[in-house]
């Protein structure tokens, strides 16, 4: 073969990313060619030779131009595969969280992996070359990698409004505090929902791939296993799957993968496709499949893969709830002389309505407006809601991009009594909104999930839950010396048929699931009992929606007492600051620290007299060893 770049048939001519896109070993270019015609597509021929075809952008070509019938996609997956388990995510969030919030970039992470996991990743990669080229080279770049993926799952934002590098989300906080393997599964679940090609992340150049692409990852996985099934009756083979990343949208995804899948084998496939299967391995089954199998999601059976029955339903309900890109926008307005942010902001607003987190009477224009602006975009009008998200989909590339505040200016110039930094939480909330439902498709098919996610008894996560039910045993030990009556919540969950409005948004769970305790033998509320929720220190600064949500459980008639926080470990400076800015918001909360409860089981004081002690009075108390001594 002769590499139309350098004119030299020398080296090796690599097909591990796809058979047909081949990079040539001595000049490291790529060029892709036709299996039918053989015509080579390359972006440079210095040497006229013949059957090359000058293109200007190789990852624009997906269509052979010359006999019009192979197909010629690329993969748009290099950067997802650092992460290979839910555990390595699991760590690398947790990382970032216990670094108290402080901002994240990839040589601090770097760092922070390296307090754990030695100086390198790969002892004999940094051997063979230098420790300081592998921390500059390998070392960072699977850093970037990491941060890329947890930005697109939306753990992670960088946003225009500030001078930032990289911050954890309210999704990721969640995520990061997470009490019940439940919690954790429909995090993670959301996560890989939110792995949307392209978005606000990937930048409109020449070297970028992604800007060719509008798909969600988890939801072409589970459409092409279904499809397969479901016109089959077979399980998809990791050849099919792999297919549908390679779909840039919905049209060429009906028009060349199911062509595709219906005319040839998976051998076929194979051979056309991924003779060399390193990128599929790592890309799709590693990143994908094997993580998704470990959740449930997805079965595998010999080389065959199935939707479980959870798997099944979360696809139906990807299907009600369609993606819309910013270029759906853009075109959208195209030639009306409208901004795209402002289009924008009514669907956020839309969103904001539709999911109970914004009164409609604050809303200053038609909704109707919005309804058929979503129809024309999706082509679809029998929906739930829409896959669009701020701080994530508009353009986030450049730091001079003030995108993110044209869309907030927008929100607050279409609504009435809301501020700046409501707009902003309730806009970050909205990336986690979908919980409640896929909670409840959880709870249906728990049994078949739990034994996945409890196979592996070394686990990250099981490790810290392992930690947060040894805090909540002693806690309810202390308050039982006390002489309070208590036992845990789900023994009698008194509360779980009241619905309270937008509790679910704050408290992951609700009255269904919270709190962890209840004092039940005093003369509070209807129901005679104090609910207690058991926290630490190390995640209390980024659980205060979980305290506002608390706070708002306590106050309603229905329940109408108030809510002690066992904390472990002393409550941070940070929050303390938060705490007083808001001490009327927090007034049905008391937090007691580790060594105050411990002082109090050990007090001469009665029961009477600490409960007295343990009861805010209009505002936000803490209680702490100090407290107890003046």
């Amino acid at each position: 073969m002769l590499c139309p770049y350098c004119n030299d048939s020398s080296g090796e001519f690599k097909r591990s990313n796809l058979t047909h896109k081949v990079q040539h070993s001595i000049c490291k270019n790529y060029f892709k060619i036709c299996p039918i015609c053989e015509t080579k597509y390359a972006e440079s021929d210095n040497y006229n030779h013949q059957n090359v075809k000058l293109v200007y952008d190789l990852k624009a070509i997906t269509d052979c131009m010359v006999c019009h019938q192979a197909w010629l996609p690329d993969f748009p997956t290099s950067w997802t595969r650092s992460f290979t388990n839910i555990d390595k995510i699991y760590e690398v969030l947790q990382d970032i969280f216990k670094n108290e919030q402080k901002l994240i970039d990839a040589d601090t992470l770097m760092r922070i992996q390296r307090s754990h996991n030695g100086v390198v990743f790969n002892p004999d990669r940094a051997k063979l070359r230098g420790v300081e080229k592998y921390w500059s080279g390998s070392g960072l770049r699977r850093m970037n990698e990491y941060i890329n993926v947890l930005r697109n799952m939306s753990f992670l934002k960088k946003d225009n409004l500030n001078d930032v590098k990289h911050e954890i989300t309210y999704l990721g906080n969640q995520l990061a505090t997470s009490e019940s393997e439940k919690d954790m599964f429909v995090y993670f679940v959301l996560g890989f929902i939110n792995i949307k090609i392209n978005n606000g992340y990937q930048q409109p150049t020449k070297k970028s791939l992604y800007q060719h692409f509008k798909i969600r990852f988890l939801h072409n996985l589970l459409h092409i296993i279904n499809y397969v099934h479901s016109n089959y009756g077979v399980g998809a083979s990791k050849y099919q799957i792999g297919l549908s990343f390679l779909a840039r949208n919905d049209e060429e995804y009906e028009r060349k993968v199911k062509e595709y899948i219906n005319n040839y084998s998976s051998e076929v496939l194979k051979d056309t496709f991924f003779q060399d299967e390193a990128e599929l391995n790592r890309a799709v089954v590693s990143t994908f499949l094997n993580v998704l199998g470990s959740l449930g999601v997805v079965t595998k059976r010999g080389d065959e893969y199935f939707l479980s029955d959870f798997g099944d339903e979360l696809l139906q309900f990807l299907n009600q709830r369609p993606a819309i890109w910013y270029e759906d926008l853009e075109e959208y307005i195209a030639d009306s002389g409208r901004d795209p942010n402002y289009i924008f902001a009514k669907l956020m607003i839309w969103r904001l309505v539709q999911n109970n987190l914004l009164d409609e009477e604050k809303v200053d224009f038609d909704l109707q407006e919005i309804n058929y602006i979503i129809s024309e975009i999706t082509g679809r009008e029998d929906i739930k809601d829409i896959h669009i998200n701020l701080f994530y989909d508009e353009p986030l590339y450049k730091d001079s991009l003030r995108n993110t505040e044209d869309v907030i200016n927008y929100l607050l110039s279409n609504t009435s009594n809301i501020d700046k930094d409501e707009v902003i939480e309730l806009t970050l909330i909205l990336q986690s909104v979908w919980y409640e439902q896929l909670a409840d498709i959880f709870d249906l098919h728990k049994d078949e999930i739990m034994p996945f996610i409890q196979e592996s008894d070394k686990s990250l996560f099981q490790k810290n839950q392992q930690s947060g039910r040894k805090w909540h045993d002693e806690a309810l030990g202390y308050f039982k010396e006390l002489g309070f009556h208590i036992q845990n919540y789900s023994d009698n969950p008194v509360f779980s048929d009241i619905d309270i409005d937008q509790l679910k948004i704050m408290l992951p769970g609700g009255t269904t699931h919270n709190p962890d305790m209840l004092i039940n033998d005093e003369n509070f509320g209807p129901e005679d009992c104090i609910l207690v929720d058991a926290k630490d220190q190390n995640s209390i600064n980024n659980e205060l929606p979980k305290l506002f949500g608390y706070n708002m459980y306590s106050k309603d008639p229905r329940v109408d007492n108030f809510t002690i926080i066992a904390l472990k470990g002393s409550l941070p400076e940070s929050t303390k600051i938060r705490l007083d800015s808001y001490k009327a918001q927090f007034d049905r909360i008391t937090i007691v620290e580790e060594k105050a409860l411990k002082k109090l089981s050990s007090s001469r004081l009665s029961k009477d007299e600490i409960l007295s002690l343990l009861t805010p009075n209009h505002e936000v108390k803490v209680i702490s060893e100090d407290d107890l001594n003046q």
